[in-house]
């Protein structure tokens, strides 16, 4: 597990039997979960025909990477947080795609007052009420720093030198920052980071951990052949693989790079045998996109379909979408599921700049956004943007089952009631 100097600061001690592996615990007596009882919930009725508001502008406001103070409890670095508080046409003061800042900090579950190393040590970590989903963590210290927690989340933990203590323990609570995008850190890919998390105009949220999209596993050499194929190396390492099959729970990648058998071109970078036979744990879903195209939601509308019949299935969850470098046919792909969700336009947009901070080759704009796919999209008229897209993938071939399969599978409609 990755380490860093970042510290969860806990704000008052506390002498508790059966504490976190002692009996002081400099957890706020208010993070203390009991017994947690199931939180109360009503289902929100969505609203399809929403009011569309104008598209975005972008605020004149810039922030320096040395002008903020990062929440402990944030997964963003300083300059990711200077850029998604500043207005999001700003990217090019923080990041222009040609060095690696899309990673995100660890957050750290600390079981006691004081940092300290033991011969082993176990911590219980779950993100639900009921703790069925918890998972246990076996250290030599009475802490632990994990990557890629959802935003906007509590957690609930507890710690001890005996494993079978853990069952004796009282859980206790740290929430996440609701700071987006979420971004990820998978070693030996750059760009990653989650849809999940924003708002949806159509009422409630989108969940995470459902849809990743970012750069590729592998890279092609167009001067290295393995028979007729060009050679394909691996850059998604064993570490990066263990994170999204054993901490994510990925079961399909689907690559949008192109193949000798849909296109003949000089692109002999992404020629071959694309295929990631290496990943078994993960089915490997080629949809060749021609990104060398104007318009791929007129030109490759077809392919376009398959990918959203793709997404209709619930089973195929978690997935992983990605082009070569994460950002074109990726990220229109990401820009069309996005309205169709109804995230906001303005959440969308900032979403696809954060590509820059990636190691992507160049800086990215929202120019192809604005000027060729969200027209395309608008051209049918309808409400609002959600009901545009819906119309432009029924025309496309996506059946009205399919589409509202997407919607269910991803849109969180359920509220906490306060008692």
């Amino acid at each position: 597990m990755k380490k860093s100097v970042l510290s969860l600061v806990f704000l008052s001690l506390s002498a508790l039997i059966f504490s976190c592996g002692n009996n002081t615990n400099n957890i706020n007596n208010d993070n203390e979960v009991n017994e947690p009882n199931s939180p109360k919930v009503e289902k929100i009725e969505l609203d399809y025909d929403y009011e569309e508001v104008e598209t975005p502008t972008s605020s004149s406001k810039t922030y320096k990477e040395n002008e903020i103070e990062v929440p402990e409890n944030d997964i963003h670095s300083a300059l990711q947080l200077a850029y998604i508080k500043s207005g999001y046409n700003s990217i090019s003061t923080f990041a222009k795609g040609v060095k690696e800042l899309s990673k995100s900090r660890p957050i750290k579950f600390l079981c006691e007052a004081i940092e300290e190393e033991y011969e082993e040590f176990y911590i219980e970590i779950s993100e639900t009420y009921d703790h069925k989903d918890s998972k246990i963590y076996k250290t030599k210290a009475n802490y632990i720093e994990l990557y890629n927690l959802k935003v906007g989340t509590t957690y609930y933990f507890r710690g001890h030198e005996k494993k079978e203590r853990l069952k004796d323990l009282d859980w206790w609570s740290l929430s996440t920052e609701n700071s987006l995008p979420r971004n990820l850190n998978i070693d030996g890919v750059t760009n990653v980071r989650d849809l999940g998390g924003y708002p949806s105009k159509l009422g409630g949220k989108i969940r995470q951990g459902l849809y990743y999209r970012g750069g590729r596993f592998n890279k092609t050499y167009e001067d290295k052949k393995i028979g007729d194929y060009v050679e394909f190396v691996r850059e998604l390492t064993e570490e990066g693989y263990k994170t999204f099959v054993e901490d994510l729970g990925l079961k399909s990648e689907i690559d949008l790079r192109m193949n000798t058998n849909h296109y003949t071109s000089t692109y002999a970078y992404e020629y071959g045998a694309i295929t990631n036979d290496s990943f078994s744990d993960i089915e490997y879903c080629p949809f060749p996109f021609d990104w060398t195209k104007s318009n791929m939601l007129i030109d490759e509308k077809e392919q376009v379909a398959n990918v959203f019949k793709f997404l209709s299935h619930k089973e195929n969850y978690p997935v992983y979408l990605h082009c070569n470098i994460g950002t074109d046919r990726t990220g229109m792909c990401s820009y069309l599921l996005g309205t169709l969700l109804g995230i906001p336009q303005v959440d969308l947009y900032r979403d696809y700049l954060f590509s820059n901070f990636g190691n992507i080759g160049g800086s990215r704009d929202i120019s192809k956004l604005i000027n060729t796919y969200l027209p395309t999209i608008k051209k049918y008229n309808e409400a609002n943007f959600h009901l545009d897209a819906k119309a432009y993938l029924l025309e496309a071939g996506v059946s009205e089952e399919e589409i509202q399969n997407i919607i269910d599978i991803f849109i969180d409609d359920e509220i906490i009631v306060e008692e």
